[in-house]
């Protein structure tokens, strides 16, 4: 029974796992992996428009945000 609980414990990690290896490798992108599979696991739909007012706003920009989830802006919000 413990061999069984074990096995599937382990199945369940793999799971999570296994999405991030291309990133650790190297060969996929931080973004393109937060705007693939980490905008449908952690429900985190916003990162292109963060990216995209890291990118192109000014430095100096000030951003309001209807919610709390500026963990990935370089501005102040």
């Amino acid at each position: 029974m413990l061999v069984v609980f074990l096995l599937t414990s382990l199945g369940g990690h793999l799971r999570e796992v296994i999405p991030s290896i291309p990133v650790i490798l190297g060969t996929q992108t931080q973004m393109d992996y937060i705007t693939n599979y980490g905008s449908k696991r952690h429900r985190f739909f916003h990162y292109p428009a963060h990216n995209y007012m890291n990118n192109k706003l000014p430095a100096n920009s000030n951003i309001l945000l209807w919610s709390n989830d500026g963990y990935y802006l370089d501005r102040d919000y």
